[in-house]
């Protein structure tokens, strides 16, 4: 069976930095006691502001309820994280 992988996200759609963020984050994700399959990675030519996003639902299984997204933004040297928008998640909670 093949494992689900964290943060998945195309190779060429990602530069050198972000792959970077991306792969450590994913590596660190492997003790989350959350399902590989709720996290997301936005390219930053796919994001709002112009930067890589990468969030994560956490869920309430047996009720098949979100109860938070959260995620960062990472512009390649800076990361910004919290709780965001659980119908937009590319945008942080609050802004719009």
């Amino acid at each position: 069976m093949d494992e689900i992988p964290w943060f998945e996200y195309e190779e060429d759609a990602l530069d050198v930095a972000q792959r970077a963020f991306v792969d450590v984050l994913a590596e660190r994700a492997g003790s989350w006691l959350v399902d590989p399959l709720d996290t997301v990675v936005l390219p930053s030519a796919q994001a709002f502001d112009g930067q890589l996003i990468a969030y994560l639902d956490i869920g309430d299984p047996r009720r098949n309820y979100g109860v938070l997204t959260v995620g960062v933004h990472f512009d390649g040297s800076v990361i910004r994280g919290g709780k965001f928008h659980n119908q937009e998640p590319h945008c942080p909670a609050g802004h719009k």
